[in-house]
């Protein structure tokens, strides 16, 4: 019986001393499997403005601005952040706040998200330039708004006097997509710039009119000159031709905008 039990203690001894052997190579696996994760791809973590522009989307603007506010360090980050937090004022209709962190962000490109917000602000300030940028920005990366962003081209492109292109603008801008308020303000736009071409075209006829009456006026004062000198001076109507017909190919291309614009829309400015 002792014999046995002896046997029996000596066989547990034999077994612990074994089993660390075993278990080693699963310890040495784990480590190894511990320095290949650590040295494999790392995912990083969004940005403050990726999580504010997140909660932006989601509207959740109180959450965006408490985020954007903490955007210090990068430069291009805080630009990005100030347009972001001049479209959230503006949407809530606090211009003066909206205004302060748009001219704080200086040049930084425009996103979707910012663009028509950017655009509208400046064209109600009376500055049409900048409106044209971020309208037209608007417009190329397909943005909300799209038919009040063709709209707002045309108005501000007829405030700098350039009167062909704010009538394309308006033809291209679908009536009914626009509120009625605006709908009605479209037409007197395209009226007013029917009336202005009108004027042009008239203004051509009178100053040919003008110089045929000059040229033979000072014929029959002027006795003195041969009729090969005022053979010279003559002033016929293929002499004028380039006047009088930029007039009319601008009023043709007047009726044509207006026509395509009444009820029909153009589905790229």
């Amino acid at each position: 019986m002792r014999r046995l039990m002896i046997l029996h203690f000596l066989l547990l001894g034999t077994a612990a001393q074994a089993e660390p052997s075993l278990q080693t190579p699963k310890a040495e696996s784990a480590g190894n499997e511990s320095e290949e994760s650590a040295s494999g791809p790392r995912v990083h973590a969004p940005s403050d403005y990726d999580l504010a522009l997140t909660h932006y989307q989601a509207g959740r603007f109180k959450e965006a601005v408490g985020v954007l506010r903490t955007v210090t360090t990068d430069e291009d980050e805080k630009a990005k952040a100030s347009l972001l937090l001049g479209t959230i004022y503006y949407q809530k209709k606090k211009r003066k706040i909206a205004k302060k962190y748009f001219e704080l962000a200086d040049d930084a490109p425009l996103s979707k998200e910012t663009a028509y917000a950017y655009g509208a602000f400046y064209l109600e300030s009376e500055e049409y330039t900048k409106a044209l940028k971020g309208l037209r920005t608007n417009i190329k990366l397909k943005g909300p708004n799209r038919s009040l962003s063709l709209y707002n081209i045309g108005v501000c492109y007829f405030k700098l006097g350039q009167y062909t292109r704010a009538e394309r603008y308006f033809a291209h801008t679908g009536p009914k997509t626009l509120p009625k308020g605006l709908r009605l303000e479209r037409q007197r736009y395209l009226a007013e710039i029917r009336q202005r071409h009108d004027e042009l075209l008239n203004s051509f006829m009178n100053v040919e009119s003008d110089v045929r009456s000059l040229g033979s006026g000072a014929r029959d004062n002027d006795s003195n000159l041969a009729d090969d000198d005022w053979s010279s001076a003559t002033v016929t109507p293929t002499t004028w031709g380039l006047l009088w017909k930029t007039g009319a190919m601008l009023k043709q291309e007047s009726n044509q905008n207006i026509n395509r614009g009444n009820g029909r829309d153009v589905s790229d400015a």
